[in-house]
């Protein structure tokens, strides 16, 4: 595996706990025979990435934006090359509107950019482009476009995937210790020390504002501060000194001195009772684990995000002078640390898993959105995109502003809300909603782009300028120009704008083999995937026959057509062969004129039930488990979720006989095309298979690792 690290230009100049964590992850990876390189200048990277392939990218420091937006181009500009980041992030804004009145009010994008400039001017990092101060969210653009983030602990994970909505690809990786060669112990311990740079989030005052607590109970023990003054911290810097002048003049043995070179803290920690660090913030305090390595004693702030991880050997405090003294004084009963924790050998080893399950970022358009409130396509962008982010991918999905739902959220899930004016605009309405969808989602230029239908998206999908150049795949939906319910006209148009959206495709996505044979026409690769199905559990003898009870319905003793009200659904046929064998009960939406053509002419049969739209799940599992035959009528459309689910709730079926319906059901099954065939299916009941076993081939485990897979090869 070829790595190729970036990092911040006073990576070396600056040391800090990120130039150790990169360092010895350098060093593992090569131990482990992978190839590394690391840059520190922009471009440095741009020539690396010109003259060599790389399998992974991987920055340091997720809040340093202006050492993320060269790697952040570099990923639009290498689609198939992975990024990682180690996010070591502090989130430095409610300290900073702490520290300064004027930052109180300046938004916080101007915030972050004055602060880079400061540090270029004074430290020499590096300058910030001036897209970042225009860039919507910048970090949360970052740590959605990055393939994979690593922390150190799992309470950083936890609060970066608050922060951004991230999931899964949000991994953990605990730092080593063992860089640091054991010195030999001296004869005698003396003394505490706080390393690190003196800026106020290091919090170093509260350290000498608790040795002067300690000095009036008799503790006497030196308190050693090393690290040099951060540039942009003179007021903090100016309270340190003045600290230390009132603690040495109580007489209290406390100093502060430069930073050790790295080959200084072996013997200065071998020779130190103990390391305290009292910090107001760490995403993980490396000293800690430093000092546990030398045996130190070490008293760490609570508010360390590696706190909890290290309770069992260290000892917490919060970040105040006088929770630090009462941690100093208090015996020590930590355990020690065991040899074989924390090594970066191990950090290695799980950075190797993390680039490999690295994830994609993969998009659906076409859809209404998430939760499912609709059916359809509706329920597979549910399933599968809560499946893909559980994989690790970071999934992106259209979801219309009229959706009910403004609440959810699943992590790893961005609900992109967009405009659909069809509840005033009509059917011209889900033009609009697709076109803003794609123009939305053009700029974030997925790994992998799945567009749902064609109707209202060909016109849009057949053009890069509209939908961006990532790589499509179409989901060729049911052959609309094919139902009976839409004029000539119409269905010429839905031929013409299935044709139009496979034009920018190099997948086309099928759900049936009956749809994939007429795909072919199109001379494009095509990916079969058929619609999962979730068990339902049985319900029990006295909950169903309640639920048919309301419905004037026995178990047993009806036939049962749940669909939408269409022509191609072949309804009238199934009343007319049927009402007159048993009870009929249809459900669905009875507003539409074809709709209310069923009730005109069999409304008043006395064993035609109708019922209103209700798909909560126990209803219609009532309805399906009660039925005696299960008419599935539909002609047209590809593999229908509502077959999968008659089918995993063992009803006896009777399905329309077409090319569809067979490669579902295979050749034993029921078929009818004529009211005799119906009558037939009714009478003999009793012995028609049922497809339980059969619907276990339609998981939507298996819909969601398939579609992974093909994003994973749209990739490249």
């Amino acid at each position: 595996m070829k790595v190729l690290f970036f990092a911040r230009r006073t990576l070396h100049r600056q040391p800090g706990g990120d130039t150790v964590h990169l360092t010895q992850t350098l060093q593992a990876l090569q131990a482990q025979g992978h190839q590394v390189q690391l840059v520190t200048e922009t471009a440095d990277l741009q020539r690396a990435l010109a003259t060599d392939t790389w399998d992974i990218l991987h920055s340091m420091n997720l809040g340093r934006l202006a050492d993320q937006y060269p790697c952040y181009a570099a990923r639009k500009a290498h689609p198939g090359l992975k990024w990682a980041i180690s996010t070591v992030w502090v989130d430095y804004s409610a300290y900073d509107r702490k520290r300064s009145f004027l930052l109180r009010f300046l938004p916080t994008p101007w915030v972050e950019f004055a602060k880079m400039l400061g540090r270029a001017l004074l430290s020499g990092d590096r300058w910030p482009t001036i897209g970042l101060l225009f860039l919507r969210q910048p970090l949360h653009k970052m740590a959605w476009s990055a393939d994979v983030l690593f922390t150190s602990t799992d309470t950083e994970a936890a609060r970066i995937r608050q922060a951004t909505g991230l999931g899964a690809s949000v991994r953990t990786v605990a730092l080593g210790r063992d860089h640091l060669p054991k010195a030999p112990a001296a004869p005698v311990r003396r003394g505490w020390v706080v390393l690190g740079r003196v800026e106020g989030l290091k919090n170093q005052v509260a350290a000498v504002e608790a040795w002067i607590l300690l000095k009036g109970r008799g503790f006497d023990a030196p308190l050693t501060l090393y690290g040099d003054a951060a540039p942009n911290h003179g007021r903090y810097v100016r309270q340190l000194r003045d600290a230390l002048a009132r603690a040495q003049a109580l007489g209290v043995d406390a100093q502060w001195k430069p930073a050790l070179a790295p080959e200084e803290v072996p013997n200065v920690l071998a020779a130190s009772t103990g390391v305290l660090v009292p910090s107001l913030f760490e995403t993980f305090g490396l000293t800690a684990l430093e000092g546990l390595h030398a045996g130190c004693e070490v008293v760490i702030s609570s508010a360390a995000e590696s706190a909890s991880l290290l309770a069992p050997y260290v000892r917490t405090a919060s970040p105040h002078a006088h929770a630090l003294a009462e941690a100093i004084l208090a015996p020590n009963i930590a355990l020690p640390l065991p040899s074989e924790a924390f090594t970066w050998e191990a950090a290695g080893t799980a950075l190797v898993k993390g680039y490999a399950d690295a994830g994609h970022f993969i998009a659906f358009t076409g859809s209404r959105g998430m939760p499912n409130r609709y059916g359809g396509y509706e329920e597979m962008v549910d399933h599968v995109g809560r499946g893909l982010a559980d994989l690790g991918h970071r999934v992106w999905i259209s979801t219309s502003s009229a959706h009910p739902d403004r609440t959810y959220h699943y992590p790893g899930i961005q609900r992109a809300r967009h405009l659909d004016p069809e509840s005033w605009m009509g059917s011209a309405g889900q033009f609009v909603y697709d076109w803003i969808s794609l123009r939305a989602l053009k700029p974030w230029q997925p790994d992998a782009h799945f567009a749902l239908g064609t109707t209202s998206s060909g016109p849009w999908l057949r053009w890069t300028f509209w939908r961006g150049r990532s790589p499509l795949a179409v989901h060729m939906d049911g052959l609309e120009w094919m139902r009976g319910k839409y004029p000539p006209a119409v269905r010429a148009y839905l031929r013409r704008a299935e044709a139009w959206a496979t034009h920018g495709a190099q997948v086309l996505v099928s759900d049936n083999p009956g749809i994939s044979a007429h795909l072919q026409t199109y001379q494009l690769p095509i990916e079969e995937i058929a619609y999962g199905v979730e068990s339902p559990s049985p319900l029990s003898d006295e909950a169903l026959t309640q639920t048919l009870e309301e419905n004037g319905l026995v178990s047993g003793g009806y036939a049962l057509l749940l669909c939408r009200l269409v022509p191609e659904n072949n309804i009238d046929l199934a009343l007319d062969a049927l009402l007159d064998e048993g009870p009929v009960a249809v459900l669905g939406d009875w507003s539409n004129t074809y709709a209310q053509t069923l009730l005109k002419r069999f409304g008043a049969h006395p064993h035609f039930i109708r019922i209103h739209a209700n798909f909560d799940p126990q209803f219609t599992q009532a309805l399906r488990q009660g039925c005696r035959i299960y008419v599935h009528g539909h002609s047209a459309g590809g593999t229908n979720p509502g077959l999968l689910q008659a089918m995993a709730a063992g009803c006896r079926i009777s399905a329309h006989d077409n090319v569809f319906n067979r490669a579902v059901l295979g050749p034993n099954a029921s078929y009818f095309s004529t009211p005799s065939d119906l009558q037939t299916a009714w009478k003999q009941a009793d012995h028609l298979p049922t497809f339980t076993a059969e619907s276990t081939h339609y998981t939507w485990p298996a819909v969601t690792q398939a579609y992974a897979n093909l994003a994973s090869r749209l990739r490249g």
